[in-house]
């Protein structure tokens, strides 16, 4: 189910790009700027679509960082990460009056840092229901962050979670 779920997210997000004006120029500005974020052609993809969809969706979507390329990180565990990562912050944040997400990323101490802040319902706290997911479908849902943990342990980082209320800060530290 954990593949099934990946293949899934990966695979539309490459359908999307195609679809509507909005994908096709975002395409467009990878191709004229790739390198520019991480450096790793298939991630910048998918970051770009994620900035599309919350565009979309009138989410305020901000990324910073430094370009991380010579990481010793599949890029299947990247795209899996990063997928998962900021599916939850945008299915979070569009729940709320001011809709935003903040990703950052930086080298920090030999380590990929990745930072990811969104906003949230302040009556929605995901740290007391240990994640579960609150879908009704949730046999094909729920598994994100199941999936973030299994990446993260495997590359002996950390991953920490900060509800503010408004909003939950989501901190994973791997080793490059």
């Amino acid at each position: 189910s954990k593949i099934r779920h990946d293949i899934a997210n990966h695979l539309n997000v490459m359908k999307e790009m195609e679809k509507d004006e909005t994908g096709r120029y975002i395409l467009k500005r990878i191709d004229k700027n790739f390198g520019k974020f991480t450096g790793i052609p298939v991630l910048d993809c998918l970051i770009f679509e994620k900035e599309r969809k919350c565009l979309e969706k009138q989410i305020r979507f901000t990324k910073q960082g430094k370009c991380f390329a010579e990481a010793d990180i599949s890029e299947y565990d990247l795209i899996s990460l990063f997928a998962n990562l900021l599916d939850n912050a945008i299915e979070a944040a569009q729940q709320t009056e001011i809709p935003v997400v903040e990703l950052k990323i930086e080298n920090w101490q030999g380590h990929l840092k990745i930072s990811i802040t969104n906003s949230k319902p302040v009556s929605v706290m995901p740290l007391q229901s240990n994640f579960r997911t609150t879908k009704k479908d949730n046999e094909k849902h729920g598994i994100g962050n199941r999936i973030v943990k299994e990446i993260v342990e495997n590359r002996d980082g950390r991953i920490q979670y900060e509800d503010k209320g408004d909003c939950m800060r989501t901190v994973v530290i791997i080793a490059l």
